[in-house]
């Protein structure tokens, strides 16, 4: 199971029956893949076995963080001299990142 046209992803090797990905897969599409695997003879009697094999797809950070908003305007009014190292403009530390991590604070 997981989406049925996932198990194109995946082949089995005839000479020595190692499942192996065949394509790429991404934890964003899905989380899974339930596959049946068979084996058969074809001598008298006809003989089948079959097992389930579950797949679990582990995600790795492939996609860049967004931040929220995608604009700052900040007015700044000129200086002069060196500012305290505590006069902080901005902070960033709102975004959004698909791979499952969000942050929801930003200081202007």
């Amino acid at each position: 199971s997981g989406n049925s046209g996932d198990v194109l992803n995946f082949g089995i090797d005839r000479n020595n029956g190692s499942l192996f990905l065949s394509s790429p897969i991404d934890y964003e599409t899905v989380h899974f893949v339930s596959l049946s695997v068979c084996t058969m003879n074809t001598a008298m009697p006809f003989q089948e076995r079959c097992i389930c094999v579950v797949v679990d797809i582990q995600n790795i950070n492939d996609v860049t963080p967004q931040f929220i908003p995608n604009q700052v305007n900040i007015d700044l009014v000129e200086t002069q001299g060196s500012l305290p190292d505590s006069d902080r403009l901005v902070t960033f530390t709102s975004f959004v990142d698909l791979d499952g991590f969000s942050s929801d604070s930003y200081t202007p």
